[in-house]
């Protein structure tokens, strides 16, 4: 009995060691792990796809931004053209203009509200005029420019009775664009012969007058852009630039004073890819070696322009795109 029960005893305990013995045995780790070689191969295929891939993304955001801005520029004219439509054939004031009465003269074509109105009946804004037939303010600014402009749509609703926020309620405040706007603008093409451009004053003018409507600000000796003096100033970006953000609009400005002659040499102008529109609507690119300098008229009496020195508050020079110029 003993016997017996010793051996079924023993069978018991002996079941559960035959079981382990019959589980298969885990063969061990492959020794495949990465060596450093691998890993430094990976890393640089790693790099390659990156440097294939991010200067590919920032060309496919930089070409949305240009089509962005093309929109813009053809957002403005289709309404301008709508508004001649339903006004003679005529486009509205432009408000690159300072002073009032019989001595106004010009100023800034970027300005989308002026100090105030030059002449009775004149309004100083150009929402005025087009609210009726832009609603959103974005189409009047250039996508490129580095930053939001807080106060765009407000000045838009605001028009005439526009009062910027961070200025004193005592004054009357102006707004300058990203976008220069050349309808019914004047400005000087040689400061010796006193040839002058003149802006589209409607969808039909005569042969004298050019056909630009608007286009991407690229400017020189900006008395709002020192220091440095005689920088270059875009609404586009372009190498070694750096931000102007106490305007109403921010812009790029180069960080490196200019040549300081006047006009500067073209082999001293930053690359930079530029848009205009015309009167029939279409938009064009062109660059900033394809560019003819505008001066400022500060006395229309004698058509003497403002100096290029840089001083404070002096709007310098205006490059026009070449083939917005008519033939002499």
């Amino acid at each position: 009995m003993q016997d017996a029960r010793t051996s079924r005893r023993s069978g018991l305990e002996a079941e559960p060691i035959d079981a382990l013995e019959k589980r298969p045995v885990l063969a061990p780790a492959s020794k495949t792990a990465f060596t450093l070689v691998e890993l430094l191969v990976v890393l640089g295929i790693l790099s390659a796809l990156a440097a294939i891939t991010v200067p590919a993304l920032s060309l496919a955001r930089a070409k949305v931004t240009e089509l962005k801005g093309m929109a813009n520029l053809k957002s403005i004219a289709l309404p301008l053209n709508a508004f001649a439509n339903d006004h003679e054939d005529r486009y509205p004031p432009s408000m690159g203009a300072v002073g009032f009465g019989p001595g106004w003269n010009w100023h800034d074509p970027r300005k989308l509200v002026a100090v105030n109105e030059r002449v009775p009946g004149i309004h100083r804004s150009v929402s005025a005029y087009l609210r009726d037939y832009i609603d959103d303010a974005k189409v009047l600014s250039c996508p490129a420019v580095p930053g939001a402009c807080t106060y765009l749509q407000q000045m838009w609703d605001a028009g005439d009775n526009w009062d910027n926020p961070a200025t004193p309620a005592t004054t009357k405040d102006l707004f300058t664009g990203s976008f220069c706007l050349y309808w019914n603008y004047e400005g000087l093409l040689d400061t010796r012969t006193k040839r002058l451009f003149k802006g589209p004053w409607g969808p039909a003018c005569g042969k004298a007058y050019s056909r630009l409507l608007a286009s991407d600000h690229f400017g020189y000796g900006n008395g709002l852009d020192i220091p440095p003096s005689f920088s270059y100033a875009s609404c586009e970006p372009f190498d070694d630039a750096g931000i102007n953000d106490k305007a109403d609009m921010p812009r790029w400005v180069s960080l490196a004073p200019g040549p300081g002659n006047v006009p500067p040499p073209v082999e001293t102008f930053p690359r930079i890819s530029l848009k205009a529109v015309y009167t029939d609507g279409h938009v064009e690119r062109y660059s900033s070696s394809d560019v003819v300098p505008m001066w400022v008229i500060v006395n229309r009496a004698d058509l003497t322009a403002y100096k290029i020195d840089g001083t404070q508050g002096t709007p310098g020079l205006f490059f026009l795109p070449a083939n917005a110029v008519p033939a002499r």
